[in-house]
């Protein structure tokens, strides 16, 4: 067979190959893609689960504290775990039982002080 035929007939080959699969970058992005979506999608009940199970740790603590008023380190994590959720005025009337109780922590004081 004359080399001109060879490459000629390994370019078709080649053309044939290109054709039969795609592009693979451009369907791993499509994939991707795809899968980011799903993933969007699924995260407002992710961000549902998350915020009930925290809200249900609140509750428990709450209710250890309720038994026993004297925790300190209870009251502490209590004005922590408010401050991360974002309920600043908790978190305040939290720490100020903890620091009464005799315990601190500057760095939540100097956020809730603001």
């Amino acid at each position: 067979m004359p080399p001109l035929l060879v490459v000629f007939a390994a370019f078709l080959l080649a053309i044939g190959l290109y054709a039969g699969t795609g592009r693979p970058d451009i369907a791993s992005a499509a994939r991707a893609q795809e899968s980011s979506n799903a993933a969007l999608k699924a995260a407002p009940a992710r961000q549902k689960t998350k915020a009930a199970s925290v809200n249900e740790l609140l509750a428990g603590l709450e209710k250890r504290l309720d038994e026993d008023p004297d925790d300190a380190k209870g009251w502490l994590l209590l004005a922590r775990s408010y401050d991360h959720v974002g309920r600043v005025q908790d978190a305040a009337d939290a720490y100020d039982k903890a620091w009464a109780l005799g315990i601190s922590d500057s760095g939540l004081e100097a956020r809730l002080r603001r």
